[in-house]
């Protein structure tokens, strides 16, 4: 298709774009844009907009879906021939859109509640693909027809009040094998099977280094 397909964020200050929390295909040879997938119209939201002396022309509403879609789409080709665009938003929503037909959503599946967990993308090994979201941890989902296969939550941090549950960083997906990493620091090895944790290294601490 000599297409690129992107992800955006929301908008940052008013005026509302049309162009924000969607899906974009662009001509690799001329930049031109294709079609545009809108998910969530009129998300105007940055970190001040939290602030009690907000300027409600900059930030019109104090708590914005902040729907962005961070992670990167990711063009899958199915066995049956099929090939799909699956993308991950932060609104903890999986979709399937068909390249073909303008990004016309084939399936969609909720996750979690979204936010932070759900910010730096999802891994696909053959039709699988691996997501994680608050507070569902992390999930395995039937690419062919958006079927959750397994979930498991993120294990919990006991009394330990610098660690975190969220694994918001990308994952990465070998044959049999997920890797996620914590905002604490662990970096956990699950099951592709059933979401079985295989081995968890905690990597905070003190190393001994050349410089």
């Amino acid at each position: 298709r000599n297409a690129l397909y992107i992800g955006t964020g929301n908008d940052y200050s008013s005026p509302a774009t049309g162009m924000s929390d969607s899906v974009i295909a662009m001509d690799m040879s001329s930049g031109k844009v294709r079609w545009v997938r809108q998910f969530q119209a009129d998300d105007i939201w940055n970190r001040n907009c939290g602030q009690k002396d907000r300027d409600p022309a900059f930030c019109p509403d104090e708590d914005a879906p902040d729907a962005d879609f961070s992670a990167s789409p990711i063009l899958v080709q199915l066995q049956d021939g099929r090939q799909i665009i699956a993308v991950q938003g932060k609104s903890a929503v999986i979709y399937a859109l068909d390249p073909d037909q303008q990004g016309k959503t084939i399936w969609e599946q909720r996750i979690g509640k979204g936010g932070a967990g759900a910010v730096w993308g999802p891994a696909v090994e053959n039709e699988t693909m691996y997501a994680s979201a608050e507070p569902a941890g992390l999930v395995a989902i039937d690419l062919r027809s958006g079927a959750k296969l397994w979930s498991v939550p993120s294990p919990p941090c006991g009394e330990d009040r610098s660690c975190s549950p969220v694994q918001n960083a990308a994952l990465t997906a070998i044959p049999a094998i997920v890797f996620a990493e914590s905002v604490g620091g662990h970096i956990r090895a699950y099951s592709a099977k059933d979401g079985k944790i295989l081995w968890d290294q905690l990597t905070v601490g003190d190393y001994k280094t050349v410089n």
